[in-house]
């Protein structure tokens, strides 16, 4: 009885990590009509790389991601409304349930902690997000009307919110320092404060976020020479579309 334990527990633990080895990503849309086209785009290389359709309301992407958790969106058209959301997964199990108007920030994303650690994110910066949009349309229309003491105006009220939203983010990034997202973000903001202080903060990250691929991109930032206008190239690899590793020197 107990070797016909054993080979049930082996079985399982076999199932349970073949589950681990794929994603999928399964989701729940209403008021999205039958066979609208979705993509999955790889967000670094901003190409598509899988797609499927809308059908009942429901739509799944199934895959798997060789160095998770992976920067990923979903997007499509209904009529001519874009939709779109960004995903920070690896490989497990993600339901998305929401509608037609919840794209991009106010679907309901479960099964991933590293998606969780964006939701998270997202939520504190919708606010601001939201006003700045708004803001920014109105910026279009009047430079469309040609009414530039407006545009420059109404800039200054960009500039205030941008000047928010990244201070709400480098807040996130210094409480957080076990987080990919934060690492990401770090990244993202790398020009807008000085090198010393994104050195401080990049130092407090836990050894996984700075040895993983996006703490990786900030250790490159601090501690390579960044080459300028004339100075001769340094080789390095990079990984073409399909995933291939490629030699600048060979391009």
């Amino acid at each position: 009885m107990k070797k016909v334990f054993l080979f049930f527990c082996f079985i399982a633990s076999l199932t349970s990590c073949k589950k681990n080895e794929s994603f999928t990503i399964e989701g729940e849309l209403n008021r999205v009509p039958d066979s609208t086209k979705l993509y999955l785009i790889d967000l670094p290389r901003q190409t598509p790389f899988d797609s499927t359709f809308v059908i009942n309301n429901q739509f799944k992407f199934e895959g798997v991601f060789s160095n998770p958790p992976e920067q990923v969106y979903i997007q499509g058209y209904v009529d001519d409304i874009f939709i779109y959301t960004h995903l920070l997964i690896g490989n497990e199990t993600v339901k998305i349930t929401g509608d037609l108007f919840d794209f991009p920030d106010n679907l309901k994303i479960t099964g991933s902690s590293t998606q969780d650690e964006v939701n998270y994110l997202r939520q504190k910066t919708k606010i601001n997000r939201t006003a700045r949009d708004s803001i920014f349309r109105l910026v279009m229309k009047a430079y469309q009307q040609g009414n530039n003491k407006r545009v420059t105006n109404l800039n200054k009220k960009v500039i205030k919110l941008d000047s928010t939203w990244k201070n709400i983010k480098l807040e996130y990034i210094k409480t957080h320092p076990n987080s990919f997202t934060s690492a990401i973000e770090l990244n993202y903001l790398r020009g807008d404060f000085p090198k010393q202080k994104i050195e401080q903060i990049y130092n407090t990250f836990t050894p996984k976020i700075k040895n993983s691929r996006y703490g990786n991109v900030i250790n490159i930032y601090l501690t390579k020479k960044i080459l300028g206008v004339g100075d001769h190239f340094e080789d390095f690899e990079g990984f073409d579309r399909t995933g291939k590793k490629v030699k600048f020197s060979t391009l």
